[in-house]
């Protein structure tokens, strides 16, 4: 097992992109840190605009999911699942499918640079080696989610800008208030109303994440993450207050792509023909290879939870 583990600066294998799409079915908030006004919401006190957490934008100031926020998440998330069904002794490490190692102990921080290449090898999960570590690059790249609808059907009731709920055409949100609560009282602090922006239910968003060197069970392991939006027992969420309800999706996988080595030559011509390269020339996959990867993941899945019992 571990002679076939890949790592992203080994020699190269192949090359993937998957498409797909996120499409909000509940509200959603992610915040940017910075604060927005609306024009006609001020404070009734003082006559002066009401500041309101923004959401993460593009430079059109259109709604966008950070690849940095969907791959903490899905990291989280398949983390959280599959690190209960790693199994027992007869699982080699570098065949657990997640674990999470302290990387701050002495013993992994003061490992020179070939032993740190070779723990990755056989020591490192599935996981591990797919997102990474604090000494090792992971093998995947998770795009910003561009929002990909160009209009929004909105109600007559949230139609007019200067009227609740203040809807912003522009930046796909209207607005939102709440109360802080005090998280030792578990109360509400008085005067302390706050505002944010909310992105509505059917809004989408464009998904692409790219890899080198991955192995079907990575490929399979990534989708099977990615599926876990659509889920209605335990969903993947995003955003903030997903207790309430909030950042949930359903995912759909659009396109797999991929470029292997004894390709290399007709990638090079489709490059110079149509002028374009990198991760928009790569093969498309079909249907049938997209469920090999799926079915070599469930199998390594299986496993697990068989050693378990």
């Amino acid at each position: 097992m571990t002679d076939s583990v890949m790592l992203k600066g080994d020699h190269f294998v192949n090359r993937y992109r998957l498409e797909g799409k996120l499409t909000t079915t509940s509200p959603f908030h992610l915040g940017s840190g910075f604060v927005v006004e609306r024009k006609g919401l001020n404070n009734p006190k003082t006559e002066k605009p009401i500041q309101i957490s923004a959401i993460a934008t593009d430079y059109c100031e259109h709604p966008v999911i950070p690849g940095s926020s969907l791959k903490g998440a899905l990291r989280g998330y398949l983390l959280n699942v599959l690190s209960t069904i790693n199994g027992n002794q007869k699982i080699q490490s570098a065949e657990l499918l997640a674990n999470d190692h302290d990387y701050d102990t002495s013993d992994l921080k003061e490992k020179k640079q070939k032993d740190q290449i070779a723990f990755m090898r056989e020591n490192a999960s599935v996981l591990e080696r797919l997102f990474g570590t604090s000494f090792a690059e992971g093998k995947i790249e998770v795009w910003d989610g561009e929002c990909a609808s160009s209009e929004y059907p909105i109600d007559d009731n949230i139609s007019d800008p200067e009227s609740p709920p203040y809807w912003n055409s522009e930046r796909f949100t209207y607005v939102d208030q709440s109360v802080a609560i005090n998280p030792e009282t578990n109360t509400v602090i008085d005067k302390n109303l706050y505002s944010f922006e909310i992105v509505p239910p059917c809004v989408t968003f464009a998904v692409n994440i790219c890899g080198q060197n991955l192995s079907e069970i990575e490929i399979g392991m990534l989708i099977f993450g990615l599926e876990a939006f659509n889920s209605a027992i335990w969903p993947l969420t995003l955003g903030a207050m997903s207790g309430r309800g909030f950042g949930r999706f359903s995912f759909e996988l659009t396109e797999l792509y991929c470029l292997k080595k004894d390709n290399i030559s007709n990638w090079i011509k489709e490059a110079v023909c149509n002028r374009h390269s990198g991760y928009f020339s790569l093969k498309r996959l079909d249907e049938s290879e997209k469920k090999k990867s799926i079915e070599c993941f469930r199998k390594a899945l299986l496993k697990g939870v068989g050693d378990v019992r």
